[in-house]
């Protein structure tokens, strides 16, 4: 059987192997973005070189556009020898424009090649790629069957003890349990006295619930009794007030009566007047 500690390493150096099988690919990746960027500019300037061409190609085949761009570009009034010169000058810079464009056209070709060739690498690197991970997950499920196999008997010992730890706690819950219901025993002796007392304190309250109605009742009649009462001796004084208010009435009258016949005589000294 193969040895855990040499599997583990072969993993390890499967691991780094992949790492670096992975920095190479994004390194390609970007090198190909990058020429694929530099491909891009030199199509650009191609195009920039080719609408130049055309420009002075047009300028040279229409003798009105020339005279035009002869205008703008204030070349009239420079001498015959000078507009030659210039003409020769833009012939040549349009040379050196179409060489320029032809080196590029090279590099183009170049780039490309170097494109297709790292494309190439590219796919190599993946097929090894796959190679790898197979190699990995092959080696990953030996190395789980072998960490199976080495923790079985730890798997039963550890087992062995855990039944033990079972055992002592099924003992707890038993004694728990007979705790349990001795404390339940006594919690339902407490209830039924409890209930007994409640049962009897709810027939005294009854008792006295009665006792109260009764005097509520007894209580009512009295008010009743006594309400008429009151509206008896409420007449009974209303009656006594209009009688004592007559007789005032009458003694006033009388005493006026007498005041208004004083002064019609003479004046009698208080000691002589009649009581």
């Amino acid at each position: 059987m193969e040895n855990p500690n040499n599997s583990k390493l072969d993993s390890l150096q499967a691991l780094n192997d992949l790492k670096v099988m992975i920095s190479q690919i994004q390194n390609v990746h970007e090198s190909t973005e990058a020429l694929r960027q530099s491909i891009d500019d030199l199509e650009n300037l191609r195009t920039l070189f080719s609408s130049h061409e055309e420009k002075f190609s047009e300028l040279l085949r229409s003798p009105i556009a020339l005279q035009e761009h002869i205008n703008n570009t204030g070349i009239v009034e420079k001498k015959l020898e000078d507009r030659l010169n210039s003409l020769t000058n833009i012939e040549s810079q349009l040379s050196s424009m179409k060489g320029t464009v032809s080196n590029l056209c090279d590099d183009v070709g170049v780039v490309t090649s170097q494109i297709n060739e790292q494309g190439s690498t590219l796919n190599v690197l993946d097929a090894r790629l796959d190679a790898m991970e197979f190699k990995v997950d092959e080696r990953q499920t030996l190395g789980a069957l072998l960490m199976k196999t080495h923790t079985s008997y730890q798997d039963e010992l550890a087992t062995q003890g855990e039944l033990k730890r079972l055992g002592s706690c099924n003992l707890q819950l038993k004694n728990d349990q007979i705790r349990l219901n001795n404390d339940f025993k006594l919690v339902q002796s407490k209830v039924l006295n409890d209930r007994q007392y409640s049962e009897e304190q709810i027939k005294s309250m009854q008792s006295e619930m009665q006792r109260l109605d009764s005097c509520n009742q007894q209580l009512k009649d009295d008010q009743v009794r006594l309400n008429k009462e009151l509206h008896l001796f409420q007449q009974k004084f209303d009656n006594s007030h209009l009688h004592c208010s007559g007789e005032i009435k009458k003694v006033e009258e009388v005493l006026h009566t007498q005041i208004q016949s004083n002064r019609t005589v003479c004046f009698f000294p208080l000691s002589m007047m009649p009581i």
